[in-house]
């Protein structure tokens, strides 16, 4: 994230206790609420402003007070008034060393520790005073890091770590490596940090240490199968599954004494880490680890995202498709996925992500390439029947070819194939619904007779079907049931006078659920269920709830809900509670467009599906829904049919923050309002509604970056009321 932040250096971060994020940088200190960014400037002469614009360190009090170091000196932010309380430790020296103020930290008396360039000040709230004298074993050192524990405080410099008792009566110093390391230089201390066990962490130059109390001993972890930089460890948190999380440049979680896969920068992922040199970390309050860089700007991911997982088209890396169009899925006895793209096929082992065979298809004995539309099992092991554009051929994973059937068709491309006996299959084509047996290779193909309702009521086949001894025929001019029995035809179609006929004649699937519900997907018109005592549709779509009314795949999961994949993204829908839960390429999707035909509940529960740009594949029951209310706060009030604002106005002496009651003079009434709802798990804006009582009651939906408009509102008392909801 580099986009509204006042400079790439990030030299640390924290979530106060309103929600807000605030990042320190060498050129400025921003707030970030999730949506845009305000920075705040140092201003000569200003003694409200920030006090330099090389902010370095940042901390919060018991009382929420947020306490910001700079090369000249540290401030309070107040959020009543929207400024800042400066307090620098020599005034009349505005170049020493001690004015240079590296790092803060609150201690539980709410007192401050200031780590400068020239030692350790101690900060007295209450006379607002510094005291110079209480380290004097720190002087001339540089002090980054701090932790208060139940027993002994520890101060991190530029020449080891230093132990005192809680009566600051110093009490040890560890000023080289422990020898199972090395000791050709000395130990620099850029992290402290006490796990939810208690244990003691150091992060040093030369890789993350522990610390034991009882033996007043370091104990050495140290990566060595890596470059040097990746044991520079800048800074450490630990998270809800008590595996710590080191800023080592790049970034790497350790757990159990064990360093795990780290995250490292890729040119080619616009979805890694900005660059390797990540310096600071920090949660916000739903989970987000925010990773700042020294140049890199922030990274924010989310540890807890969605596992779906991702196959594209990457050809510098051996996991590959060979295209990134994907049209089908199909599995083979070993467990493979037969994946159809734009360029030809992939055999894939998802399961050990590897890529067992990739190749074109081209029609036998041409140079023309076949655009695959699905595979069916044949008769012969590892043979398969392959629907294409060129007609219906046979695929040999064996030998890798395609060849023709034994007798030739003349039907052309083949969209759908299903088997209703050992012999005989219905094939669905754009030229028409037919009947093949493959043993002589006789094709019947059904009539379409417009005087004979019992007939097909168009001749292009998009989808079929088997339901017991019907098979539903899709096409894209409505919905015909075959009955396989009296080889007649049932025939559905809108009808934009009646709510429940099929909401769309396109149809793209038929699907029968596990109790035998049968759901009807279309282009356009979202999906429906059949009802068959009225032999009628129940439909759905944006109107209630579905991201968009291009519906491709449905699948059921194992606890019941149905998959769909869309135009915009995937759909989670609950047939009982009929409520929808909708993902996006933000959540990890392959992008938000799908494709017909490729979705594939495979044979141990996972759910294949694929679109424009890869597959996505995963298992239904990992994912965990996250149902979350975001904070929501007014950011900011403008008067805009007044020069000057509404400070100059008068109507508010404080902050917007701090204000649940405005009072407006009758000819105050054009206003513009900001809203903004703090959580940070999704990168798509977070979901956020509004309404003025009385002057409307219906719910409406903010304007670009959040922003309410107000006109010309009549004299009388107003309620504001906004509701958020996170995209998860």
């Amino acid at each position: 994230m580099k986009e509204g932040l006042s400079q790439a250096a990030v030299q640390d971060l924290l979530q106060d206790p309103k929600g807000f994020m605030w990042i320190a940088t060498r050129d400025g200190l921003n707030r970030y609420d999730g949506q845009s960014f305000i920075t705040y400037y140092a201003r000569q002469g200003d003694s409200t402003s920030l006090n330099n614009n090389q902010v370095w360190g940042l901390t919060l009090d018991s009382q929420g007070n947020l306490w910001v170091s700079t090369d000249f000196g540290m401030g309070r932010y107040d959020y009543q008034q929207d400024q800042f309380h400066q307090h620098i430790p020599i005034p009349s020296a505005p170049y020493h060393r001690w004015n240079n103020l590296l790092s803060l930290y609150a201690l539980r008396n709410d007192d401050l520790l200031v780590g400068t360039r020239d030692g350790v000040l101690y900060f007295d709230q209450e006379t607002e005073e510094f005291r110079y004298d209480l380290f004097p074993e720190l002087r001339d050192l540089q002090t980054y890091s701090f932790l208060e524990t139940d027993s002994a405080l520890f101060i991190g410099t530029n020449y080891g770590l230093f132990v005192y008792d809680l009566d600051y009566e110093y009490q040890q110093t560890f000023d080289e490596l422990p020898l199972e390391v090395e000791i050709d230089r000395q130990l620099t201390i850029h992290a402290l940090y006490q796990d939810s066990q208690g244990r003691i962490w150091i992060g040093t130059a030369r890789g993350l240490h522990q610390y034991l109390p009882a033996e007043k001993r370091l104990v050495p972890y140290l990566n060595k199968n890596v470059p040097d930089v990746w044991n520079e460890i800048h800074d450490i948190l630990e998270d809800e599954q008590g595996q710590l999380w080191l800023a080592n440049n790049v970034l790497q979680r350790f757990k159990d004494s064990v360093f795990l896969e780290p995250f490292v920068h890729d040119p080619a992922d616009a979805k890694s880490l900005s660059g390797d040199l990540s310096y600071d970390l920090g949660f916000s309050q739903d989970g987000v680890l925010w990773v700042g860089t020294n140049g890199y700007g922030l990274n924010v991911f989310n540890p807890n995202r969605y596992p779906f997982h991702l196959l594209q088209f990457q050809p510098d890396r051996d996991f590959s498709l060979n295209h990134a169009y994907v049209g089908n899925f199909f599995e083979t006895p070993e467990g493979w996925i037969l994946v159809g793209t734009a360029q030809g096929l992939d055999v894939v082992d998802f399961e050990h992500q590897q890529v067992i065979h990739s190749q074109p298809l081209y029609y036998p004995g041409s140079q023309k390439r076949v655009r695959i539309n699905f595979f069916k099992s044949g008769s012969q092991a590892g043979v398969y029947w392959v629907g294409t554009n060129m007609g219906l051929l046979l695929y040999d994973l064996n030998t890798r070819q395609l060849s023709l059937p034994p007798f030739s068709m003349t039907i052309g491309g083949v969209n759908s194939m299903v088997w209703i006996n050992s012999e005989e299959a219905i094939l669905g084509s754009p030229s028409g619904l037919y009947r093949y047996h493959s043993a002589t290779g006789a094709v019947y193909a059904y009539p379409i007779d417009p005087d004979d309702p019992t007939t097909m009521n168009y001749n292009v086949v998009t989808n079929l079907t088997q339901i017991g001894q019907e098979v539903w025929v899709g096409t894209t001019h409505g919905l015909c049931v075959l009955d396989l029995a009296s080889g007649k035809f049932r025939p559905y179609s809108q009808n934009p006078t009646d709510g429940h006929s099929l909401p769309n004649d396109y149809v793209k699937n038929v699907f029968e659920d596990r109790d035998g519900t049968i759901w009807v997907t279309t282009w356009g018109g979202g999906f429906a269920r059949y009802r068959p005592d009225t032999d009628d549709f129940l439909v759905y779509n944006t109107a209630a709830g579905l991201p968009n009314n291009v519906v491709y795949g449905i699948m059921q999961d194992e606890a019941g809900y149905l998959w769909m994949s869309t135009n915009a993204g995937l759909s989670r829908f609950d047939p009982d509670e009929e409520s929808f839960f909708n993902f996006s390429e933000a959540d990890g999707l392959q992008s938000d467009e799908f494709n017909t035909g490729a979705y594939l509940k495979a044979s141990d529960g996972t759910f294949y599906f694929g679109g424009i740009n890869g597959v996505n594949w995963f298992r239904p029951e990992e994912i965990e829904i996250k149902t979350n209310a975001p904070p929501t706060l007014i950011t900011e009030f403008h008067l805009t049919n007044q020069p000057g604002g509404s400070t100059a106005a008068g109507i508010l002496p404080a902050s917007v923050l701090e204000k649940d009651t405005l009072v407006l003079d009758y000819d105050q009434n054009d206003f513009r309002v900001r809203v903004a709802a703090l959580d940070f798990l999704s990168e798509e804006p977070n979901a956020i509604r509004y309404r003025l009582l009385p002057y409307e009651s219906e719910w409406q939906n903010p304007g670009p970056q959040s922003y309410l408009n107000y006109t010309s509102l009549a004299p009388g008392t107003y309620r504001l009321e906004g509701q958020a909801a996170s995209h998860t």
